[in-house]
């Protein structure tokens, strides 16, 4: 007999087939920008290379490098004004203030888990953000969005602080982001396989229903790919 989860790992990995064409069809900011995309990275206009990335457009991708094309001959700065007018750049997030206080290590880290939490995210055409239907918590700084192994450690995090709600919310996002893209995306980029991560959801997920009073019910009608990954189907 097969065991559920190794059921779970099976139709998972199938899943990942049949939605490999479609998740290849997503146009990255490469894809989408072009040559305007590679200058930008190549020539250094922003310290790293995740800012341009996750830029946000202001107006028709395609109108964009159309106008691109027709002032190709930037200087740095110029460039750098051609993309600020273009795109809402986004800006390292805020830090929590320093508190005299000196609370406990667990108290502090309790405390951040309001700052590192995200609103759902509504994806905007030419940009890289994904649908995210829940909220979800992100490692914070300039790292904006949920990311697939940091996300199991946060997990643990949130369990022991009795985040329970935000397990299941992100538990749902993982489960929305197979059903559109066959896998959970590394950050946003079709990186990753998903055999580890049906591991870190089997696992967060069951462990939240255990702690439930005998009898009580999931709140929410739960969506196919999370009842099939916390049922073991």
């Amino acid at each position: 007999m097969v065991r559920p989860f190794a059921a779970t790992l099976a139709a998972l990995t199938f899943a990942s087939a049949v939605h490999a064409q479609d998740a290849a069809k997503i146009p990255t900011p490469a894809d989408t920008y072009q040559e305007f995309f590679h200058q930008v990275q190549t020539r250094r206009i922003f310290p790293d290379g995740k800012t341009f990335v996750d830029a946000v457009p202001r107006r028709a991708p395609a109108k964009i490098l159309a106008d691109y094309r027709a002032h190709s001959r930037l200087s740095d700065a110029e460039l750098k004004r051609f993309v600020a007018a273009n795109f809402v750049v986004p800006q390292a997030g805020t830090a929590p203030k320093p508190s005299a206080a000196r609370p406990p290590l667990k108290d502090h880290i309790a405390a951040l888990w309001p700052h590192l939490t995200r609103p759902p995210v509504k994806p905007v055409a030419g940009g890289s953000a994904l649908a995210m239907d829940k909220p979800f918590v992100v490692p914070g700084g300039r790292f904006r969005e949920i990311y697939y192994w940091d996300s199991y450690f946060t997990m643990l995090g949130l369990k022991a602080d009795g985040r329970d709600d935000l397990v299941e919310s992100m538990i749902d996002d993982f489960g929305g982001l197979i059903t559109a893209y066959g896998h959970i995306p590394q950050r946003r980029a079709n990186l990753l396989s998903e055999p580890l991560a049906a591991t870190v959801l089997l696992r967060h997920g069951r462990a939240v229903q255990r702690d439930r009073p005998q009898g009580a019910q999931d709140p929410r009608r739960p969506d196919a790919p999370r009842a099939r990954l916390l049922d073991g189907r």
